[in-house]
């Protein structure tokens, strides 16, 4: 929030923006290019799905497109979208891609806006159908892949967002044809619950899961990162 000291982290341990920013130059290059290698020439797709509404989904994408941008890949080889959205309004991801000049579709240019009412007439059949809806995102993200190296796919709320239209993060994640990773609250046991019982949902429908990245630990106290790393 405005007003709020920024608080940098690296390892699960608090730094400084210096330490964090040099820390990636390092060791993030070389890593990277032995991913974009593995991937024969083919661009790398990532889907950034969450565990529960509000969790950092969209934080987290901006986190894994500034590290890209650090390693080495220029603007031009990135591109991010968020295929299936609730909000139409500009957000930070939006600004810092206009910015940067990474290519980025969201809000009002989804391919699948979920306004107020969508439910109620796509179940009227006024909204076409569910293959219809995933192959224009399909299309879309295909569209963001010629000629880049990584396109990075924001979910909605959590899994089963979209499900009653037959267009959740899963469906979605399939069509995009992406693993996933999960962002979820950080924790001990709830946390590796909630990875659990999510990464179950992709998994059901044939959707390959990545991991888990728990986001929004305290920074001291009983739910630490090092408290829970300790766990």
């Amino acid at each position: 929030m405005s007003g709020e000291p920024v608080r940098y982290f690296e390892d699960g341990k608090p730094s400084t923006k210096e330490a964090v920013n040099a820390g990636a130059m390092e060791s993030c290059s070389p890593a990277l290019e032995e991913v974009l290698e593995a991937a024969r020439g083919t661009c790398i797709r990532i889907f950034v799905a969450g565990a529960v509404t509000h969790v950092g989904k969209t934080s987290v994408c901006l986190g894994l497109l500034a590290a890209l941008r650090r390693a080495g890949l220029t603007a031009q080889e990135l591109a991010y979208i968020k295929p299936a959205t609730q909000c139409e309004a500009p957000d930070l991801l939006s600004k810092w891609c206009a910015k940067e000049g990474v290519e980025y579709v969201a809000g009002e240019q989804a391919p699948l806006v979920f306004y107020s009412g969508f439910t109620r007439s796509f179940l009227s059949g006024e909204q076409g159908t569910s293959s219809q809806w995933l192959e224009k995102i399909s299309v879309r993200i295909n569209e963001l892949t010629v000629g880049r190296r990584v396109v990075v796919v924001d979910g909605v709320g959590f899994p089963a967002v979209g499900s009653i239209v037959g267009v959740d993060n899963a469906d979605v994640a399939r069509a995009a044809r992406a693993p996933v990773m999960i962002v979820c609250k950080s924790g001990v046991g709830g946390a590796v619950d909630s990875y659990s019982l999510n990464s179950t949902y992709f998994l059901a429908k044939g959707v390959p899961v990545l991991g888990a990245l728990f986001n929004l630990a305290e920074p001291d106290g009983f739910y630490s990162y090092d408290k829970c790393g300790e766990s």
